[in-house]
């Protein structure tokens, strides 16, 4: 036979008998040893475990796997995948030794095709079969034994390469294992297959019936689909053929449904039919069949694991109000994420509808509690030690802020360490960092002013931005440059985000950008603190917090030495500024949304503020001053009360806790004791916005101070919330004094959001404009 001449499609052969024994060689190598090669037989059959591979040493090729009978469905289906894999293996090289053409016209394409001696699963049927079978002919009928099945493909196509496919498929084979080889023969990975045939023998028509009640062939049918399952065989016995036109996307599909491979979006260009993209594909495919028995076992393994969660679960919550059931390993996550206000006021509510004052609830893996009642919180609060809970900030807090934080701090060290900060907070560095704060306002201000321009603008941002120049400034005065406060304030940004974000700790994940940025911020501050000492040892005046802090570090280290090191140190100035920024962003924003609901409150602040200071006199107002000030701090302090920034403060319990005689806290809960609930409790008329509750006729921040927990209590209690409030009652005068101000209401605008810290939905949008002749030079 000669191969050069130009054949017509259908009628040529791509095996041979003498690549036959070469093909069982890299079978048995591919079954990685489970194969068995006996060579010299003489019908020549190659024997692998539990299967034959067949070949008729005709003109033409055939390859056939018979299914004995200890085989299953699955080994079925791997050995499928095999097959397949290196027919594209095969159809790369040849694709490539044919220059980029696969036209079984071209010249050299039967040359080629009977050089590779690689393992092809690629065959032809004898000719072109006619009307109702008449004329087909069928060399390879002597190949095949009972119970044998064939899957038959072949390269036809000028320019779309393979379009052909055949599977004869025997009655032996159940419905399952039919409906796989006969799928298996269509997927082939280009956009369009022409022709299609599926073979039949005549006696296996109930297993096709079999396979169309089940929907398999049904899913076939189409607008193109010449003939349907019955008039497929239709033809008088022996064997049946049916052509239709198709588009093999659907089996792709079914496959894809089926999980044993996944699908191309799209044709796919034959200058991708490269050797090493087939391969990968190949083996990818492999591996995952191999899986596939095992995959019920390990659905069994996975439902198993979410009963036992979900027992855990309710075991630890007994008697509590809470979700009964919540989602596997996430819990209510994704509610708390999506709207953590909602979340948190249904957590509320629960705790509120029993005596005890707690709920219960399951967040990514953790047990936690919300604690409603002031008595149970200020137990908590005072329980802080490593017998009892553990404060961390923040669920995931020792991921962000790192093991060694001033709030994981317990015992002997936490006392030395807040008598080292001490004098951060006496009257002389209070009232240097007064005179930092008042100018930085008044630049911002002047700002606002300037971009409003009689539309409305949103503050949360600007007070943001002004709160972070102010820390950066009072906690480390000089020793950041421009670059560092930009690269500061990216960072920061990155933390705060990632604080609300699930605690996803992989790469471009907002939680993994969180916890590197704080490492970066930390970073910075250390090398702050030790510039700061070089400073100071030249025995320069304090004027910034580091400044204080590292003068007294040094004065206590002549007396008794102690260690520390520069990056401790910026944690925990890391620490001030974390609890400084967002916690003050909240509170101005709400002083303004309050002194703009409530015009009597904000007239009595101008009146009482201009007793003491006057812009035009461009002079900063002293510590003296600010004390006298007494219906303005009583203002900062019900802004703090009725919208404590911070509202709640996680802690996790050590070891099992009895918080009541008839509940104990199981080790390992995250408990959320809330300084918001608490607020509520105790004071007169504590929903209404009353300033005149903190001045000395009413006195209830002495008569209720035990619900006045927005600064916490016990060991941990806020070491810095007299500068707090200083910082808080500085915004409140000088806003008030030199702006004019009208909030740019709208449905909802004093709704909590939560961002970390609460604020209002609309970021207080307000309209502004100057109120005094000029801003002040301070």
């Amino acid at each position: 036979m000669d191969y050069n001449q130009p054949r017509k499609p259908f009628i040529s052969p791509v095996m041979y008998a003498d690549d036959l024994l070469i093909f069982g060689k890299l079978m048995s190598i591919m079954f990685d040893g489970i194969a068995e090669v006996i060579e010299g037989d003489e019908n020549r059959h190659i024997y692998l475990r539990s299967w034959d591979f067949i070949c008729s040493p005709k003109e033409f090729g055939g390859l056939g796997l018979r299914r004995t009978r200890d085989m299953n469905s699955a080994m079925v289906s791997k050995l499928a995948w095999k097959m397949w894999a290196y027919f594209y293996h095969f159809l790369a090289r040849l694709y490539k030794n044919l220059g980029g053409s696969l036209d079984p016209n071209h010249p050299g394409f039967y040359t080629q095709l009977s050089k590779i001696k690689t393992p092809v699963i690629v065959v032809t049927p004898p000719s072109i079969p006619t009307h109702r079978g008449k004329g087909l002919r069928v060399n390879v009928d002597a190949a095949f034994k009972e119970g044998s099945c064939c899957v038959s493909m072949m390269v036809v196509s000028e320019e779309k390469g393979l379009l052909f496919a055949a599977s004869r498929v025997s009655s032996a084979m159940d419905a399952k294992e039919a409906e796989l080889l006969a799928i298996f023969s269509a997927c082939l990975w280009l956009e369009k297959a022409p022709f299609m045939s599926i073979v039949f023998e005549s006696d296996c028509l109930g297993a096709v019936e079999e396979i169309n009640s089940k929907g398999a062939v049904s899913s076939w049918r189409n607008e193109s689909l010449i003939m349907d399952i019955r008039s497929f065989f239709g033809f008088k016995p022996g064997w049946c053929i049916n052509f239709i036109s198709r588009d093999l996307n659907v089996v792709a599909h079914n496959l894809c449904q089926w999980g044993f491979c996944r699908k191309w979006d799209g044709p796919i260009p034959l200058d991708l039919l490269n050797e090493d993209i087939l391969c990968n594909e190949a083996k990818m495919a492999i591996k995952w069949s191999i899986f596939m028995p095992y995959i019920p076992y390990f659905i069994s393994i996975i439902a198993l694991l979410l009963l036992l969660e979900q027992i855990s679960y309710l075991k630890k919550k007994r008697f509590l109000p809470g979700p009964t059931l919540v989602l596997p390993f996430i819990g209510n996550a994704i509610a708390m994420v999506a709207n953590p206000t909602k979340f948190w006021e249904i957590q509320s509510s629960f705790a509120k509808s029993t005596p005890l004052g707690i709920s219960a609830n399951y967040i990514i893996g953790r047990y936690i509690l919300y604690i409603y009642s002031s008595e149970l919180s200020h137990k908590i609060f005072a329980n802080v030690h490593p017998d009892a809970f553990h404060l961390v900030g923040h669920p995931f807090g020792k991921k962000l802020f790192g093991e060694h934080n001033l709030i994981y701090m317990f015992g002997q060290d936490h006392k030395d360490l807040r008598r080292r900060i001490a004098p951060n907070f006496t009257p002389k560095a209070l009232q240097t960092y007064t005179n930092t704060q008042q100018r930085i306002i008044v630049k911002h201000l002047e700002s606002w002013c300037q971009k409003s321009e009689n539309k409305s603008i949103p503050l949360r941002i600007l007070c943001r931005d002004m709160n972070l120049e102010t820390s950066q400034t009072v906690f480390v005065g000089p020793y950041l440059d421009k670059t560092s406060r930009d690269r500061f304030t990216v960072d920061y940004n990155f933390f705060n985000v990632g604080l609300m974000k699930l605690p996803i700790d992989l790469p471009g994940f907002a939680f993994r950008n969180a916890r590197l940025a704080v490492s970066r911020l930390i970073e910075t501050l250390g090398g702050c603190a030790a510039a700061s000492e070089k400073k100071m040892k030249s025995g320069e005046e304090p004027i910034c917090l580091i400044d204080f802090w590292m003068q007294e570090n040094l004065r206590e280290y002549s007396e008794k030495p102690f260690e520390y090191s520069y990056n401790e140190i910026g944690g925990h100035l890391f620490d001030f500024l974390f609890a400084a920024q967002d916690a003050s962003t909240s509170s101005l924003l709400w002083a303004v949304a309050y002194l703009d609901s409530h015009p009597r409150v904000l007239e009595k602040v101008r009146k009482e503020v201009a007793k003491y200071w006057r812009p035009e006199n461009d002079a900063v107002m002293t510590g003296e001053q600010l004390r006298e000030m007494k219906y303005t701090e009583a203002v900062a302090r019900e802004v703090v009360r009725i919208r404590a920034p911070a509202t709640m403060v996680p802690h996790i319990a050590g070891v099992d806790f009895a918080l009541t005689e008839n509940y104990i806290i199981p080790k390992g809960t995250i408990v959320f004791p809330s300084v918001f609930d608490s607020s509520f409790q105790g004071f007169t008329e504590p929903d209404r916005f009353d300033p005149e509750r903190f001045m000395e006729d009413r006195q209830e921040d002495r008569v209720y101070r035990r619900n006045f927990l927005a600064f916490g209590a016990g060991p941990h209690q806020c070491v810095g919330q007299r500068y707090a409030i200083n910082h808080l009652m500085l915004f409140i005068a000088i806003f008030a004094t030199l702006v004019d101000f009208k909030r740019d209401r709208m449905d909802g605008c004093d709704e909590i959001a939560y961002v970390p810290t609460i604020v209002p939905k609309d970021d207080c949008r307000v309209f502004m404009k100057q109120r005094c002749s000029r801003f002040p030079s301070l």
